[in-house]
């Protein structure tokens, strides 16, 4: 069966379907083993591997609106994934910080992360998975 996508030339739509398909994709994977994160998760609960982040830090740093960070912390909270702690240097701020819990979920879920990130590279070389990957952060940069 031939691909009805083979000679679209709309970057947006192609863009935005992956997208689509993928998150779903992931959704569908996270549920089927148990996962109880989302893909939105994921790039917070990698970020505070690296240590504790302001609300504002996540958000510059994942590229999403202050009002939705807000809300998924709230989620990753109520499982307990992630706790706010007061900021020393100014106790009107909260910083984000994993829990054990959290990075608990976060090993169950990197195999499957891992899975589908091959599966989107194979049959690719490496230098196509480079250019892929130039036009992704190009993307990213320029919006």
């Amino acid at each position: 069966m031939s691909n009805p996508h083979e000679n679209d030339n709309r970057l947006i739509f192609l863009s935005l379907s992956a997208q689509h398909l993928l998150k779903n994709h992931f959704i569908y994977e996270f549920k089927k083993n148990g996962i109880q994160i989302t893909p939105a998760h994921t790039g917070i609960l990698f970020s505070l591997l690296e240590g504790h982040k302001s609300m504002n830090n996540l958000s510059k740093l994942l590229n999403i609106r202050n009002s939705t960070v807000t809300g998924l912390i709230d989620r990753l909270e109520a499982k307990n994934f992630v706790e706010r702690v007061s900021d020393l240097g100014d106790r009107r701020r909260w910083n984000i910080r994993i829990t054990d819990m959290g990075k608990e979920e976060l090993i169950k879920a990197r195999p499957i992360i891992k899975r589908i990130n091959d599966d989107i590279a194979e049959g690719f070389t490496e230098d196509e998975i480079n250019a892929f990957k130039k036009v992704l952060k190009s993307i990213i940069n320029k919006y």
